[in-house]
């Protein structure tokens, strides 16, 4: 299976449930196997549920050579059994997908923002990031998903709202 041209974001499926400090340390290590000659992969991680992650890496090239020395790697008594692309592309519409979402979100299940490496505040990083532009497509395209989302994928069934892909350049300020 291959990647869109320009896909950031992929959603890995686990053998175990993990916590953040036990997820990303193997996420960075394994993502420096594939790109070693970058320092910082990703700047946004996500544990919806158990067994699930959204990772959003820094660049396309970066995500291509994660999926591919991941996809080598899966289920071979590694903790990813299983990945693919993930519908809502980049770390800007990843935040704005889970502000959409996040009403009654457990402080277990609120995602990880990185920025060279170190964790952001994550009010920070929406504040940053999420224009109110991108909210309305995502409340928009979340709307649409729920009244018509069919699939015969049957690899796993995402959280609402990663059904459909989205894509928004990344604002800063």
């Amino acid at each position: 299976m291959a990647l869109s041209v320009g896909a950031t974001t992929l959603i890995l499926k686990m053998s175990k449930k993990l916590s953040y400090e036990e997820f990303v340390p193997v996420l960075q290590r394994l993502s420096k196997m594939a790109v070693p000659e970058i320092a910082h992969h990703f700047d946004f991680v996500h544990l919806p549920w158990k067994k699930l992650a959204v990772v959003n890496f820094t660049s396309s090239q970066t995500c291509a050579k994660c999926f591919h020395i991941f996809s080598m790697m899966a289920g071979k008594e590694w903790v990813i059994t299983d990945l693919k692309e993930a519908h809502y592309q980049g770390l800007a519409p990843n935040l704005a997908l889970f502000c959409f979402r996040s009403m009654d979100v457990v402080q277990q299940h609120k995602p990880q923002v990185f920025l060279n490496g170190l964790e952001v505040p994550l009010p920070l990083a929406c504040k940053q990031l999420v224009t109110p532009e991108l909210m309305r497509l995502v409340a928009a395209q979340t709307s649409a998903e729920q009244r018509s989302f069919e699939s015969g994928d049957d690899f796993i069934l995402p959280p609402p709202g990663l059904e459909k892909r989205i894509s928004a350049p990344v604002h800063s300020t």
